[in-house]
């Protein structure tokens, strides 16, 4: 079984450093003092020994890494690697942008967008070691703040009962508000984190076309370095019904467009726990 944990506090020279692997990750991997693990990529392998941690890491097991083998292997601090070799992904800052105008409310589908929201939660509860960042926005007419960017699943998920419906579907001002909350802007301060070692990711999903062409905010959010991915709630018995706001916006940012039958639950549960799990909607 692999597992992921974080470089840390890694000196400009190339005196010796500590790379820590949190306890309850040896106990997983079955690991003792002594044992070798083994990190690597297409260029280089390192073998490393394990060591009981001291003082302050005194019930940790950690392995000694010189600054010089990380630079060979490619890694840098906050870099998140896997014993056994494999270099993970990116943490993200992820904003679920959520349509509450009043449409939403027929046939039940804001119930179960936000049952679908609690299952990204729960699967980002799984796999907190990605320390990713969750915040959510409603939006009609005007967008406001659900819950500000946070890694504590559990309490913000209680703060979905706020998604109530409004008036108006405008796309503009969800975009804006979630770039105030991933960089800052709009009288809200950024969250702390890496910026380069986070993805900036937002899901944005609707059941209408907006007011307002969101083009400019869209193009905006390219600029920051925000991926939208876009989920359009539809109603396929009706053909001709499309969201093409919702597809520029995922074309102009370098995200993903799905459209879900507003009758298929199912689906909108899987897109959103593989979109926790993946950090980008499930291709169609």
């Amino acid at each position: 079984m692999d597992y992921r944990f974080t470089v840390k506090a890694l000196p400009a020279d190339d005196n010796a450093s500590w790379a820590r692997i949190p306890l309850v990750g040896r106990k997983k991997l079955g690991r003792k003092q002594g044992d070798k693990i083994t990190l690597s990529n297409s260029k280089v392998s390192v073998s490393l020994t394990l060591h009981q941690g001291l003082k302050e890491d005194a019930n940790k097991m950690v392995v000694r890494i010189a600054p010089s083998v990380f630079r060979k292997l490619g890694v840098s601090e906050g870099d998140v690697v896997e014993i056994g070799g494999k270099s993970k992904g990116k943490s993200e800052i992820c904003i679920l942008a959520i349509d509450c105008s009043i449409s939403m409310g027929d046939n039940g589908k804001i119930d179960k967008v936000k049952n679908a929201m609690s299952l990204f939660l729960d699967e980002k509860t799984k796999i907190k070691e990605d320390c990713d960042l969750v915040g959510c926005i409603g939006f009609a007419k005007e967008a406001w703040p659900i819950f500000e960017p946070s890694t504590s699943y559990a309490v913000i998920g209680k703060q979905l009962t706020k998604l109530d419906l409004q008036w108006g579907t405008n796309l503009v001002k969800p975009l804006e508000l979630a770039q105030a909350m991933i960089v800052g802007g709009k009288g809200k301060k950024a969250p702390k984190y890496d910026k380069k070692a986070f993805l900036k990711h937002v899901i944005l999903l609707a059941d209408g076309n907006s007011e307002e062409d969101p083009t400019a905010a869209a193009g905006k959010c390219k600029e920051l370095g925000i991926v939208v991915d876009t989920v359009g709630i539809i109603d396929k018995a009706n053909a001709g019904h499309q969201l093409d706001n919702l597809k520029s916006i995922a074309k102009i940012t370098g995200g993903r467009y799905v459209d879900i039958d507003q009758v298929d639950l199912a689906k909108l549960r899987r897109v959103f726990r593989d979109a926790a799990k993946d950090k980008t909607l499930a291709g169609q």
